[in-house]
């Protein structure tokens, strides 16, 4: 799932004491007297534990309880917007809330799976045959669209397969920037020719021979290679969600971007009766949604998400001593998670994200374009004090590796030890002497930069991701790199620099990811395979822009293994083969923290852990 990382709080010492977390025994960056022996190596475990401890004490409801009642309406506080309301586009965390209420997939996830999405749209689970190289779905009959976005009658057609062939062909055009379509539906037959056509066409969305459409409730996939099993996963992300070509068509002819997210149809309990970018994004339940259609009891009558509440803090505490309330694009903060902690312990939440952060190192310009510097940096990096910026050891686990806990490979990859031939990723508090060795590979005599050591970063400017940066600053300062660091707002980081490959910085230091699917595929094919780079030239998610021939390959072949225990095992081993390239900074396997009010009854989706806005109550 897309990263574009919903943010975390800043977490106070004083609530170390509250919640009774021993981090001292863990090696929290409060003791960092060693930079290299045994207790500091050793945090990363004793963290995990300690953490999971303090989520037995906050555990999410995953299931709506019998109890529940249909009617109310429901606010959402949020900070900033979603990336694109378009699903054919939308590839962020958060986004994802709006979209798992009202768009209809072919797969899609009730709150409780997390091994497999489940149909949707779909009819049943879909037919696999040709030794996996032809998937075959049908779709659910008599399924309406919604008014469009802005009001106005809707469209008339029932769902036919043919728009959702449509809904994946959009996504190829320049202005329906999806992050993951060419990476997903890489072995499709005809691909390559579709991204031809639209190349010369971009107005027109482009005709993929290897979708057929035998009759309008059924949609075969055809494949060059047998990835069905990261191809059916990936059609639970938005982009197979039902779009008429008849009535989208115009809408996607409009350039630089298409239009059609402020006049989308959706097939959902709800749908988005009003969208002001950067204000607010108003749910409604859909008039021409069947109840019990799809596995979604939709309770709520109407959602509103309200934009532009800066303070986080203040935020959380509004939700937690208002009415109707639950949080969007932040997390429980500082005084406001002490609050939540010691006072409304009934009202916080918190969940394994299955995803991480890490810091990027842009490795096409110079100075990261030596591994030697990027290994150097790596080594010097205080990880626990970046940890600190954002929850300290109760937001996540120390990472030291990329696929997190829970998602097939991590152990393989080296559990919470991480490699252990990695000298530079062994000492979670930085070790300067090592860091050194390493500048001195990189040609510089004296273990510092010197010469031409000017490096430019684009980051958050609010925190808790403006802390996260203000404190890697420091520790590239250390190495003697002149850092200019450039503060905006979350939304701009992306779509303006870091996820832009021509205007990326040397360091995007609030990136993340958190996965696609359960499985190792979707952790780290989309962010360090370089096929992903010229697909998304501005929607690029591959922020260290790693393009290595050894990993590209490696990652096109795992996603045709079939056995769990090899397919886990491979991507393990990839994950070693991408640290061993030291293209980011690995620092924080997440959890997410979510409070509600108190006549809320939240029920968080383990797909992306938070809060769903199909399952969830009002008392």
């Amino acid at each position: 799932m897309r990263s574009r990382s919903r943010l975390f709080g800043v977490f106070l010492p004083g609530l170390l004491a509250v919640v009774s977390i021993g981090l001292a025994a863990c090696g929290s960056s409060s003791n960092k007297s060693s930079s290299s022996g045994s207790s500091s190596s050793g945090g990363g475990s004793a963290s995990s534990s300690a953490v999971s401890s303090e989520i037995a004490k906050f555990p999410p409801l995953v299931t709506a309880p019998a109890s529940a009642k249909k009617g109310g309406d429901l606010t959402v506080l949020a900070n900033g917007d979603v990336d694109y309301i378009d699903p054919g586009a939308a590839y962020y965390q958060p986004t994802y809330m709006i979209d798992l209420a009202v768009d209809s997939p072919l797969m899609g996830w009730p709150p409780n799976d997390t091994a497999a999405p489940q149909p949707l749209l779909a009819a049943s689970a879909p037919t696999v045959t040709d030794g996996g190289k032809t998937i075959t779905f049908k779709i659910k009959p008599n399924i309406h669209y919604s008014p469009p976005t802005g009001g106005g009658p809707g469209w008339s057609k029932p769902v036919v397969s043919a728009d959702v062939k449509y809904a994946i062909e959009r996504s190829l055009m320049p202005g329906v920037p999806n992050g993951y379509t060419t990476l997903y539906f890489a072995d499709l037959v005809g691909l390559a020719q579709a991204q031809a056509a639209v190349k010369k066409t971009p107005t027109k969305a482009p005709n993929l021979t290897g979708i057929t459409t035998p009759d309008s409730s059924t949609i075969v996939f055809h494949l060059s290679k047998p990835s069905s099993i990261g191809l059916i996963d990936a059609l639970s992300l938005p982009v197979s969600a039902p779009v008429p070509a008849g009535y989208a068509a115009k809408y996607d002819a409009k350039t630089p971007t298409s239009t059609y997210g402020q006049h989308q149809l959706d097939v959902g309990p709800y749908y988005v009766q009003t969208y002001q970018a950067g204000k607010e994004i108003v749910l409604a339940r859909n008039p021409n949604y069947t109840a019990g259609s799809d596995f979604r009891p939709a309770y709520l009558d109407k959602i509103t998400v309200q934009e532009g509440f800066a303070d986080e803090n203040s935020a959380v505490r509004k939700i937690l001593t208002g009415s109707g309330m639950i949080n969007f694009d932040f997390d429980a903060t500082g005084e406001a998670l002490k609050l939540a902690a010691q006072q409304y312990p009934k009202q916080l939440t918190l969940t394994p994200g299955g995803g991480n952060r890490y810091i990027a190192l842009n490795v096409t310009k110079p100075p990261f374009n030596n591994i030697n510097t990027r290994k150097a940096v790596i080594a010097a990096s205080d990880r626990l004090a970046l940890l600190d910026t954002r929850g300290g050891l109760l937001s996540g686990g120390l990472a030291t590796h990329f696929i997190p806990p829970g998602i097939p490979g991590y152990q393989q990859a080296g559990g919470a030890a991480g490699p252990s031939d990695l000298d530079y990723i062994q000492h979670p508090t930085g070790d300067m002497t090592l860091a050194e060795s390493y500048m001195k590979k990189a040609g510089y005599s004296s273990g510092k930069c010197t010469g031409n050591c000017t490096v430019t970063m684009v980051s958050d400017n609010t925190p808790p991701g403006s802390n996260t940066a203000q404190v890697f600053k420091a520790q590239l300062t250390a190495l003697g790199f002149n850092v200019q660091l450039h503060p905006v707002e979350h939304a701009t980081m992306y779509t303006k620099f870091c996820s832009v490959v021509a205007n990326e910085p040397n360091v995007c230091p609030n990136v993340g990811w958190v996965k696609d699917f359960n499985d190792g595929q979707a952790i780290i094919d989309v962010p360090f395979n370089g096929g992903t780079i010229a697909g998304s030239p501005t929607n690029n998610s591959n922020w260290p822009q790693l393009n290595d021939p050894a990993i590209n390959s490696a990652l096109e072949s795992a996603k045709y293994i079939t056995d769990p225990t090899q397919r886990a095992a491979e991507y393990g081993k990839i994950d070693d083969m991408i640290m061993a390239q030291a293209p980011a900074v690995p620092w924080d396997w997440d959890y997410e923290t979510n409070v509600n009010s108190t006549n809320v009854i939240p029920v968080v989706n383990s797909f992306n852990s938070l809060d769903d806005l199909a399952f969830t109550s009002l008392k």
